[in-house]
């Protein structure tokens, strides 16, 4: 159909003449309807002027034609001529010659070339008859193009952006569709012609078999004509996920133990954890989506066992990791065997901070009920007293293994001892009894391989890159590497994370709060290490018990903040906050010092920080400027 609006044919003359003019157009009337086509007769009267019609026989929608419009000239000038489409209804007259464009739009079956038959007529007013000419105009369906674009790759359970376009943006009642070219199936997403682009996330599912190419195209249909755009090609891979195998690093021979696997993923997967021993024989196996133990008992005297936790979608590896060696120590032989010698273990120690230092990671026992083990304690303690020697603090230390009920197991600290000072001091292992002389000579003694303090060497590049540490002096920077390296040994986070992450360090003027952290930490070592998030905050804490009825100046304290990826309801589906019941004011101070950190710093959405709170006893108050950068 045509879409330009119908339009009257012009008749103009003398006013005397009106009436034989609407005598004309009445019988032009009667004429149409008694059956198409208006007869052409002149009876008495001189023929009318002649019309003519020209234009293109070829146009495209929705672009219309220009038709031209001509007509002899009349002796009196008063004859008129209009065009019309092929149902007679008029388009536009005029008298004399004219170009007229006629719109089209996009005309039924506009998938097809459609043809179109225009008439021009004229009519004299006095004769009440016309001259008719006639025109076809086939109509070529619009230069339809459909694109698609997505991306060549996406991660399993992502969505697959995908954009389609249809050009000419002309409004119609078609569409493209997206098609799954593996399949020939609907893939769920239109696009109108009118609507010029149309954006959708195309979500794929869990699959198996990782990873999987699909091909995917853009098509629009039109009658027996299909418009296409090129195949796009995305391949879904396996999810990145993370695992990790925890094994202690001794175990006296015969005693049980327990192999811990751990990953990175909280949502449920298909996929699953096997858990393999040296010789690939399977222990176990869990969800991945879980945390799980399995218990062993340890073999012989000499003997060492390691393990591999394997992520798998039965055909295809996910993600592999392999634990560190146990060992199978016997202490009663251990001494003759190995020949470790407290005296000469000493003689490579350059001080007794850096066997204190050293034991910042030893797993040891925690009767203390502190975030450092029950050894290290004791070594600082030692340390302390006055003309103290190294040996004096490695002694303390298995003092320290004695009091814990675990005398036996002092070898192990012994050797975690040589194992330190073999790879942080030299290649020089510690030396067991010396054989007599060959000659009677007196050889000259070893000198100590120097160690430096891990400690101290932190101190030093904390002081370097961060001027709010330097101001608070050499003991307070000390102290907190001290405590830095603690929290994050206890963690196992590799990569100087100290030296290279941004610091947030709660303190005593923030005491209420502080207490709160170091609690919540050493419950759960993870919290060490945040991640901060932007975005909207979901008020988890409010609908918990611990938040409810409270008043009269306290406020409901939630670590880690909400403002991290661990805290709030998201956090809760890993591990659930920690919640206190503190002093308001000292939360919301300590609120309003963490938003200074995480602006100064210029923490970003998913950037990784770590949270080392001072104990309030050590005078430091809350440093919120430790960028490390």
């Amino acid at each position: 159909m045509l879409t330009s609006p119908h339009w009257t044919a012009s008749v103009i003359g003398r006013p005397a003449a009106r009436a034989l003019v609407l005598s004309a157009l009445a019988l032009l009337v009667v004429l149409l309807v008694l059956g198409g086509r208006p007869a052409v007769s002149y009876g008495d009267s001189p023929p009318p002027p002649t019309v003519g019609l020209s234009g293109p026989s070829q146009a495209q929608m929705p672009d219309g034609v220009v038709l031209h419009l001509t007509m002899s000239s009349s002796p009196d000038g008063d004859v008129s001529a209009a065009i019309y489409d092929e149902n007679w209804n008029a388009v536009r007259g005029c008298i004399g010659s004219c170009d007229i464009r006629v719109m089209t739009g996009l005309l039924e079956g506009g998938g097809h070339p459609v043809t179109k038959t225009f008439h021009a007529m004229s009519h004299a007013p006095d004769s009440q008859v016309s001259a008719i000419a006639d025109l076809e105009v086939t109509f070529a369906p619009p230069d339809w193009q459909v694109s698609l674009d997505m991306p060549r790759g996406v991660t399993v359970l992502d969505p697959i952006a995908t954009t389609m376009a249809v050009t000419p943006s002309i409004a119609s009642q078609y569409a493209a569709y997206l098609i799954d070219a593996d399949t020939g199936s609907y893939a769920n997403m239109s696009c109108g012609t009118g609507a010029g682009s149309c954006s959708k996330n195309i979500n794929t599912g869990w699959m198996t078999g990782l990873p999987v190419t699909r091909h995917y195209q853009a098509q629009m249909t039109l009658g027996a004509t299909t418009f296409s755009s090129p195949i796009k090609t995305v391949v879904i891979y396996p999810p990145s996920i993370g695992v990790k195998v925890t094994v202690p690093p001794f175990v006296l021979p015969g005693h049980t133990y327990k192999v811990k696997v751990t990953n990175s993923y909280s949502q449920w997967t298909p996929y699953t954890i096997i858990v393999t021993d040296a010789s690939g024989a399977m222990i176990g196996w869990c969800a991945v989506d879980t945390t799980c133990e399995f218990t062993r008992t340890a073999g012989a005297e000499g003997a060492s066992q390691n393990f591999t936790a394997t992520i798998t979608d039965g055909p295809n590896v996910i993600s592999q990791n392999s634990s560190g060696k146990v060992d199978f120590i016997d202490p009663a032989t251990a001494t003759s065997n190995d020949g470790i010698d407290i005296s000469s273990l000493a003689g490579l120690f350059g001080s007794t901070a850096a066997v204190c230092d050293s034991l910042l990671f030893f797993p040891g026992t925690h009767v203390q009920n502190t975030s450092t083990s029950d050894q290290e304690n004791a070594c600082v303690l030692a340390s302390q007293a006055s003309g103290a020697t190294v040996e004096d603090v490695i002694r303390a230390a298995l003092a320290a293994m004695a009091a814990a009920g675990i005398a036996v197991d002092s070898q192990s600290l012994l050797a975690w001892l040589q194992h330190y000072i073999w790879e942080h001091g030299g290649t020089t292992v510690p030396p067991g009894p010396a054989p007599p002389p060959a000659h009677p000579t007196n050889p000259p003694s070893p000198t100590p391989v120097p160690v430096a303090s891990a400690v101290d060497a932190l101190a030093t590049s904390l002081t370097a890159r961060n001027a709010a540490i330097a101001a608070l002096g050499a003991a307070a920077a000390t102290e907190i590497a001290r405590r830095c390296l603690n929290l994050t040994g206890d963690e196992g986070i590799s990569g100087d994370p100290c030296k290279n992450l941004p610091i947030f360090m709660p303190g005593s003027n923030h005491a209420e709060a502080t207490n709160h952290r170091i609690a919540a930490i050493a419950s759960y070592p993870p919290w060490v290490r945040l991640t901060r998030r932007i975005g909207p905050r979901d008020l988890w804490y409010r609908s918990q018990p611990e938040c409810t009825g409270n008043g009269g100046g306290l406020d409901c304290d939630e670590f880690p903040e909400n403002r991290t990826y661990q805290g709030g309801s998201r956090g809760a589906q890993i591990h659930r906050p920690s919640i206190a019941v503190i002093n308001a004011g000292d939360n919301r101070a300590l609120g309003g010092a963490l938003s200074t950190f995480l602006i100064g710093c210029g923490l970003a959405d998913g950037q990784a920080f770590l949270v080392v709170p001072l104990p309030p006893a050590l005078g430091i108050p809350t440093q919120s400027g430790i960028c490390n950068s």
